[in-house]
C-alpha cells in the first residue's frame, strides 16, 4: 500500500507528506508552480526542481512557451503552441538503463505531440495521434484532445518491457528498447519537422530506474490530489 497523500501540514498521528524526492533516482522534475523564470508572458526557463540542475532553457522570445497561470485545479502550467514551442538542455541527458516517466498534460490537438526527446531521433516520449511511443516501442493508446491526463510508462532493462498508465490504469505491457533514452527537449522533436508538442504541461518526473508498483501508486496520488485529473 503507498503512501497517504497529504496536502495541509501534518500533526500527532497524521502520515507525513509525500513528494517525489522521496523516492531515490529523481533525474529531473519540472513542475510550473516552481522554478519559473519570466520573458513577459513567455517562459524562458523551467528549473530543475530534483536537485541535479537539469534546467530546460529557451532564449529565443519567438520559441518560448506562454505561462498560463490557471491552467489546471488553480495550478499552472506551460502552453505549447504545436509550431515552435519548445525548451533544451545544453546537451542529452542519457537515461542508461531502467526508467519511469510521469507527465501531467493535455493535448490541444491529436497531431504529432512530442513532450519528450532527445537528439539523434530519440522520442522518449511522443503521442502521435492514438499511438503512445515510449523509446522506439509504441501502444495504441488514445488521448481525447482537451482532456487532462496523468500519464506514466516505465522501461525496465531486465527483460526490456515497458508499462504504461493512463490515470494510474494499467494500459499494459509491450516491448522496450531501454537504451533509446535521450532527453534534451520539453516539447520538440528534433530530427523531424512538425513534431511540436500542441498542449499545455504542469508536471514532469523522471526516475532512472523502474518504480516499483507502490512507488508509483505513490506518484500517482501525490499528482492527483495536486491536480484532480480523475
Amino acid at each position: 500500500m503507498g503512501k497517504m497523500t497529504l496536502l495541509g501540514a501534518g500533526g500527532a498521528g497524521v502520515a507525513p507528506v509525500f513528494t517525489p524526492l522521496d523516492i531515490s533516482n529523481l533525474q529531473a522534475w519540472y513542475k510550473a508552480d516552481a522554478g519559473i523564470t519570466l520573458n513577459g508572458s513567455n517562459v524562458s526557463q523551467w528549473d530543475d526542481q530534483s536537485g541535479n540542475a537539469r534546467h530546460m532553457i529557451q532564449a529565443t522570445a519567438s520559441n518560448q512557451p506562454t505561462f498560463t497561470a490557471l491552467a489546471k485545479n488553480g495550478l499552472p502550467g506551460l502552453t505549447f503552441d504545436g509550431t515552435n514551442d519548445f525548451l533544451a538542455l545544453a546537451a542529452d541527458y542519457d537515461m542508461l538503463g531502467a526508467s519511469t516517466y510521469f507527465v501531467v498534460w493535455k493535448a490541444t490537438d491529436e497531431g504529432e505531440n512530442s513532450v519528450l526527446s532527445g537528439v539523434s531521433g530519440n522520442y522518449t516520449y511522443l503521442q502521435y495521434g492514438a499511438t503512445w511511443y515510449i523509446g522506439s516501442i509504441s501502444a495504441n493508446i488514445a488521448m481525447t484532445s482537451g482532456l487532462w491526463y496523468l500519464r506514466a510508462a516505465t522501461a525496465d532493462a531486465t527483460n526490456n518491457l515497458s508499462e504504461r498508465f493512463s490515470n494510474s490504469v494499467s494500459q499494459g505491457t509491450t516491448g522496450a528498447n531501454v537504451s533509446y533514452r535521450k532527453i534534451r527537449y520539453i516539447g520538440q522533436y528534433n530530427s523531424e519537422a512538425n513534431r511540436y508538442l500542441y498542449g499545455v504541461v504542469s508536471e514532469i518526473l523522471i526516475y532512472n530506474k523502474k518504480l516499483t508498483s507502490p512507488e508509483i501508486t505513490d506518484v500517482n496520488n501525490y499528482l492527483n490530489s495536486k491536480y484532480a485529473i480523475y
